[in-house]
């Protein structure tokens, strides 16, 4: 028997699931097939992650990360902040060997 879970979950549900994720993973969620990329790429889910309440975000080499902040950032010494996987990969911050 082969079915594909994706079908059988509605798109309010998969949007209040998008909801509470970072926006690193809600990005790395259209990956997982055609029905989440469709959503991603709405205009609904643009707006939602672009003007939503998220908190700062620093990628791995700790400079923000201009792919996760989606919108103007005022740091506060109360600003929640939180990390990303984007930036350099580890491959490049490592001398080269001949």
């Amino acid at each position: 028997m082969n079915f594909n879970v994706c079908e059988k979950v509605s798109n309010d549900l998969i949007s209040y699931i998008f909801s509470y994720l970072s926006n690193y993973d809600a990005f790395k969620l259209r990956l997982l097939s055609i029905e989440y990329k469709k959503l991603a790429y709405s205009s609904w889910f643009f707006n939602y992650i672009k003007y939503r309440n998220h908190p700062v975000v620093f990628n791995n080499i700790d400079n923000i990360c201009y792919i996760c902040n989606t919108k103007t950032i005022i740091i506060f010494p109360e600003t929640p902040i939180m990390h990303c996987k984007h930036g350099l990969n580890h491959q490049f911050l490592e001398p080269k060997r001949t």
